[in-house]
């Protein structure tokens, strides 16, 4: 399907516009490099789209310069977001600072962010600036599931785009392995990122991505549980080292994914009337029925579970997969998928 590109030729260097066509949408798309305009861009979409914030689905990707030498790895040069017809090209590689609007915007609890292969970009974001994305859906397993095709889970985003969307769209080799750290993008690197960041937010609109709220639930819930056990959430580890629930959680150490809440789960020290130690279930919520508790190390935090019993054998091993809020003699668990 053919872009049609419509460029405002803005004389101002901190920022341009453009008109991308794709089919029958003009996604209106801002490119720039400068922390006062993604403020802007962010409050125009809040605003325009208030009553959804509470569900709202945002297209990301990210694109940086081909790493032609395998010793060195290009940092992200543009972050690309996508709400409805709205597309923020952010030069992340070229701005003075990264604006605290776009932090927040990324880690709204309400938020949901989609793309195909989304944990890897968000990875890197984390690596390269720092930049922490809470909730995460990857459309190929929507697809998958909604389709009844596993094939899917290992689509491209041209496959996904023709199966739930009905539209073609083209990746010209020259286009993606262009020089993404330029200062100045062409037309076409700008219609190439807003159309992928476009059509991620469509799929993830179509397949209703925003659709698994018991997760935050969850997740506010163990916020709140922390509280009545006098635990600061801001000093709540997680099992692959130190560092507060949500660095655990925004720094992707632990993998948490919006589909991939199994529940919470809090839990007592007892003895074991030899010395030992273990710990039993006190109260459970999420969609696993809880067993006992054993082989953790209270007093840390960290691998506080080292694995839990669930009808007679191990389904859950915590060694990845866990935050957790103790107080000395019981502990409170975040377990996710």
């Amino acid at each position: 399907m053919t872009i049609i590109i419509e460029d405002y030729q803005l004389s101002d260097e901190t920022h341009n516009l453009y008109d991308v066509n794709f089919c029958n949408d003009r996604i209106h798309t801002l490119v720039t490099h400068t922390p006062s305009y993604v403020d802007i861009w962010i409050s125009e979409t809040e605003s325009i789209h208030h009553r959804r914030l509470h569900r709202l689905i945002v297209g990301l990707d990210v694109e940086w310069r081909p790493n032609f030498n395998r010793y060195v790895e290009n940092p992200v040069a543009t972050l690309q977001l996508c709400v409805g017809r709205r597309c923020l090209i952010f030069q992340l590689i070229h701005c003075s600072e990264i604006p605290q609007s776009l932090v927040d915007f990324l880690g709204n609890s309400n938020y949901t962010f989609v793309g195909v292969g989304i944990e890897s970009d968000v990875e890197k974001l984390m690596g390269d600036y720092g930049l922490g994305v809470l909730f995460t859906v990857d459309v190929r397993g929507l697809a998958a599931n909604d389709y009844d095709m596993i094939e899917l889970r290992n689509a491209g985003l041209k496959d996904l785009a023709r199966q739930v969307l009905g539209k073609e769209i083209e990746k010209p080799r020259r286009v993606t392995m262009s020089r993404w750290d330029n200062q100045w993008l062409t037309s076409e690197q700008v219609g190439y990122a807003c159309v992928d960041a476009f059509v991620s937010f469509e799929i993830g609109r179509v397949l209703n991505a925003a659709g698994g709220h018991s997760c935050r639930k969850i997740l506010m819930k163990f916020w709140g549980y922390l509280g009545l056990l006098g635990i600061d959430k801001n000093g709540c580890g997680g099992t692959e080292g130190d560092g507060t629930i949500a660095s655990v959680i925004q720094g992707r150490r632990i993998g948490f994914r919006v589909l991939g809440v199994i529940g919470l789960l809090l839990v007592e020290e007892c003895d074991d009337g030899d010395g030992g130690k273990w710990y039993r279930s006190i109260s459970g919520s999420g969609s696993k029925n809880w067993g006992r508790v054993a082989w953790g190390d209270i007093g840390s935090g960290d691998g506080l579970v080292a694995g839990l019993l669930w009808q007679g054998r191990q389904w859950f091993n915590g060694t990845d997969s866990l935050a957790v809020g103790h107080n000395g003699s019981r502990a409170l668990a975040l377990v996710l998928g």
